[in-house]
Formats: C-alpha cells, structure tokens, sequence
C-alpha cells in the first residue's frame, strides 16, 4: 500500500515538491519532513480492528481501517504556488486503482505551525472494510 502511494505521488506531484522514498523517522532530534521542506513523506500504514457484531458461532463481524498518514511541511510565510495542487493530488491518493477491497476511503487533513514559521500539512488516508 505505501509503495503504491509514493508511486502515485511521484507520478502526478506538482512541481516544486518531491517524494521521498524514506519514512518520516527522527535525525538529530527532529523529523526528517521539518528538515526537508515541500517533500512529501509517507509513514507505514497502521491498521485498526473494531469489532461490530459478535456472532452466536464466535466469528465476530469487524470494522478494519488502515490509516497511511503522508505529511509535508512548507514555508507558512509563502506558500509555494502549487500548494492548492499538491493538496488536490495527495487527498486524490485514496483512490488509487491498485488499492482495492476497501468499501470506504476517505482522507483527513490538519494543518499546523512548527519551528515558527513553517506549515505541517498532514493527510490521514483512511481505508475501511469490513472482514
């Protein structure tokens, strides 16, 4: 799924952004997208499990999502040109062809400031299905 998104991503970035192969793990004390800005990072997918119905034969009916979180940090004094762009094509990312089974994808995005003047945007794609 994650190789799946960065190839996506790297196909279709806007320009001015690239997409880094490497997970967003911490150098030196502070992760490697506030060192690296307009590059994209995506983590390893997380997978939740919640139980819907209990069955009288024990096989429980389960909601499962697995959540890829992507995040990418650019200056919040100016903001790149193609920003917008790069939003509408990271948010377009749940709904890669080759991701399949899932009966609902959605995308959440959050935005903040670190280091004072840049802006963190992260997505949360969310995949679900029931197993």
């Amino acid at each position: 799924m994650r190789s799946s998104i960065i190839t996506y991503l790297d196909n279709n970035k806007p320009s001015g952004f690239s997409v880094s192969q490497n997970l967003p793990f911490e150098q030196n004390g502070s992760a490697l997208y506030l060192q690296n800005l307009k590059t994209l990072y995506v983590d390893q997918p997380l997978t939740e499990q919640e139980p819907l119905y209990d069955t009288l034969d024990d096989s429980p009916i389960v909601s499962e999502t697995t959540i890829v979180n992507i995040y990418v940090v650019t200056d919040a004094k100016v903001l790149p040109t193609d920003y917008d762009s790069m939003v509408t094509v990271v948010k377009a990312s749940k709904d890669i062809s080759t991701i399949t089974g899932y009966t609902s994808k959605r995308v959440n995005v959050t935005t903040s400031y670190v280091a004072g003047d840049q802006l963190l945007t992260q997505f949360e794609v969310r995949y679900s299905k029931i197993t």
